[in-house]
C-alpha cells in the first residue's frame, strides 16, 4: 500500500497552505472562545476545496488531510461534515452542513443549511427550515446551536444511514 501523497494531492495540499496562511493569526482583539469568519468559508468554496473528496485522484483522504490542516486554524468553519459526509450523501445537500445528536446542541447547528438529525437508531436528513434553530452559549471553540423543538424528518433507509454513520 502506497501512502505517499499523489501529485494530484500534494497541488491540493500546497494550495489549502497557502490559502491557511491568511488565517493562522487570531486579530489581537479577540477575545471569545469561537472564532468564525466567513472568508475563510468563502474561500474554500470559491476554491472548490468542498468538492475534492468527489475527485477521483483525490478522494475522501485529501478531505480527511484538508480537515485535519484547518482545524489548526484558530478560526473555525464548518469543514468536517461537508468535506467528509456530503460527498456520501445521496443529492445535492446545500451546506453548511450540522450534526443534531437525539436532540442535543451541536457544532454548526444555528448556521447550518441542512441538518443530519440522529434520533436513536434512525438517522435523516432536512433541509433547516427557518427559524427552527438557536444558538447556544458555549466554551467550545465552535459556534453551538440546537433545534428549537424536535424536527420532523424522514429516516434514511439502512444502507444511506450506515453510509452516514462510517463517516460521522
Amino acid at each position: 500500500m502506497d501512502f505517499s501523497p499523489n501529485p494530484d494531492q500534494i497541488a491540493l495540499n500546497s494550495a489549502l497552505d497557502k490559502l491557511a496562511e491568511n488565517f493562522k493569526t487570531p486579530p489581537t482583539d479577540f477575545r471569545r472562545f469561537a472564532l468564525l469568519d466567513n472568508s475563510l468559508d468563502q474561500a474554500l468554496e470559491n476554491g472548490g476545496f468542498f468538492e475534492a473528496a468527489n475527485i477521483p485522484e483525490l478522494g475522501p483522504v485529501s478531505a480527511a488531510m484538508m480537515v485535519e490542516t484547518l482545524a489548526r486554524l484558530p478560526y473555525t468553519a464548518e469543514v468536517a461534515l461537508s468535506m467528509l459526509v456530503r460527498p456520501q450523501l445521496e443529492g445535492d445537500w446545500p451546506r453548511p452542513l450540522a450534526l443534531v445528536e437525539n436532540g442535543r446542541p451541536g457544532r454548526f447547528v444555528a448556521e447550518a443549511a441542512t441538518l443530519i438529525i440522529l434520533d436513536g437508531d434512525q438517522v435523516g436528513l432536512l433541509s433547516a427550515p427557518a427559524g427552527a434553530t438557536v444558538k447556544v452559549e458555549s466554551l467550545f471553540a465552535y459556534p453551538m446551536g440546537k433545534t428549537k423543538e424536535q424536527l420532523a424528518f424522514t429516516p434514511l433507509d439502512n444502507t444511506q444511514a450506515s453510509r452516514i454513520r462510517t463517516w460521522l
